[in-house]
């Protein structure tokens, strides 16, 4: 099962960045699309909690990427941000 995998990579990462850091946000953004793809809504919900407030702190609420996590709350865990 691929769920396993994925997990691993903000791991990783987490030991050169700090959790609130943008780049964190991209990981989680990334493998959200990941379980979205393998049809794991729960997940991915559960990625886009995690990256969207990042990108608000460091990108504020007009950015695109910010607005990309927030569209997506809104379409799989309604009512969203």
């Amino acid at each position: 099962m691929r769920a396993a995998r994925p997990a691993r990579v903000p791991a990783t990462q987490s030991k050169h960045f700090a959790p609130d850091h943008p780049n964190m946000a991209i990981s989680y953004n990334n493998l959200a699309h990941i379980c979205i793809g393998e049809r794991n809504i729960p997940a991915a919900v559960a990625l886009w909690r995690r990256s969207y407030p990042i990108r608000l702190k460091a990108l504020g609420p007009d950015h695109p990427y910010t607005k990309g996590d927030a569209a997506m709350l809104r379409k799989y865990d309604p009512p969203g941000p």
